[in-house]
């Protein structure tokens, strides 16, 4: 049983990063699209320290193809899927922290 001060934290698998191209072909979204999603903060990537190229792991992966079921199989204009990714944000920064008090007052 855990204490009041500690918490569990789950051991993660290591993560699949892939470049721009890898991304593209995985999500099917072209690579000057995410290059925008990029700068409008709807997909965040890995920056490799060396270059500026752009990395994404399984989070930005699994981003891009929510961007893409929202936007072109729901056919949701960009503004509306910038406020839902935003809010499934806010959503899985509120079930995180639920998370930590529900573990610290077990």
């Amino acid at each position: 049983m855990l204490s009041k001060n500690e918490i569990t934290i789950p051991v993660s698998e290591p993560k699949r990063v892939v470049d721009l191209d890898a991304a593209s072909q995985i999500s099917g979204i072209h690579r000057e699209l995410i290059r925008e999603l990029v700068r409008g903060r709807l997909v965040r990537p890995i920056r490799s320290g060396e270059t500026d190229r752009l990395l994404f792991d399984d989070r930005g992966l699994t981003r891009l193809r929510q961007i893409a079921d929202l936007h072109f199989g729901e056919k949701l204009h960009f503004r509306t899927v910038r406020l839902i990714v935003r809010l499934l944000d806010r959503i899985e920064v509120a079930e995180t922290e639920l998370k930590y008090w529900r573990e610290l007052n077990r």
